[in-house]
């Protein structure tokens, strides 16, 4: 096997999968996109941090806990103030609850991760945009501004790319397909295409001249 038979295969298999793993024994694709995660702590930390953020503002919404409304109270806001159809008023507070439990213990953590964004996104269309960028620092606004919308956004990014990490119950179910430990490469945008193309090139190079000669 020559250097670009196997430079190919090299890039055939990074281009076919974004999931490197040890073991024999491969999970479906599906559970893969929902679980997958390295072991890192930087993911965990988002996580938790994200998750225990949203906790509180789940349970005002869904058992009245630190001053909130409640299911009914939320429900009657939501298609009343802002006026959601029911159905979507009990999604969104499904979403902020649900997600934020899923995210503190790692279970599901993508799918609970873009759960809140969707909050997010929701609240600054219906709620926070008119009030622009800064939260309400000193009361001379209509209302709070969606800074802090954004960097819950940006988390949730994050949590896309990276998974559960660390101690998250994603990452028992990623390493129980395999009796070794599973590495998950974190998708990522080749920024540095021309640098490799030309040591790919100069590889392949000796194995075309002697395929002429």
């Amino acid at each position: 096997m020559n250097a670009a038979t196997s430079i190919e295969e090299e890039n055939h298999g990074r281009a076919g999968n974004t999931v490197g793993m040890t073991g024999a024994a491969r999970p479906p694709g599906a559970l893969a996109t929902l679980v997958g995660t390295t072991n890192a702590v930087w993911p965990a930390i988002l996580r938790v941090t994200l998750g225990g953020v949203m906790l509180p503002h789940g349970a005002q919404k869904v058992l009245g806990a630190f001053h909130g409304y409640g299911f009914a109270g939320t429900m009657n806001y939501f298609t009343g103030t802002i006026g959601l159809p029911v159905p979507l008023a009990a999604f969104v507070i499904f979403l902020e609850a649900v997600g934020a439990v899923a995210l503190v213990l790692g279970i599901f953590t993508r799918a609970a991760a873009v759960g809140i964004g969707i909050v997010m996104l929701g609240a600054i269309f219906t709620v926070h945009a008119p009030n622009g960028f800064f939260m309400n620092w000193f009361g001379n606004q209509a209302g709070e501004g969606y800074e802090y919308h954004l960097l819950v956004l940006a988390m949730v990014a994050a949590l896309v790319l990276g998974g559960g990490g660390r101690g998250s119950v994603d990452g028992l179910v990623w390493s129980s397909f395999s009796g070794k430990s599973r590495s998950f490469r974190v998708p990522r945008c080749d920024l540095v295409a021309p640098e490799r193309a030309n040591v790919v090139e100069a590889r392949s190079q000796p194995g075309k001249q002697s395929a002429r000669g």
